[in-house]
């Protein structure tokens, strides 16, 4: 039973990092948006071009 537990538990751990990691993520994303000068992230040559064909097949 104790083996069982332990599993338990560990499986909560690596939960809890994830989680974490994810929200930590997230926050500093928004903290780099927030204060980036202009429309926020810049966008490479290939994010650029892929935008100008969608706006152009509309």
């Amino acid at each position: 039973m104790a083996f069982i537990l332990e599993q338990i538990r560990m499986f909560g751990m690596a939960a809890l990092v994830m989680a974490c990691a994810t929200v930590g993520t997230v926050g500093i994303l928004k903290l780099i948006k927030r204060f980036t000068p202009g429309d926020g992230f810049p966008k490479d040559l290939i994010s650029k071009e892929l935008e100008n064909q969608q706006n152009k097949e509309e």
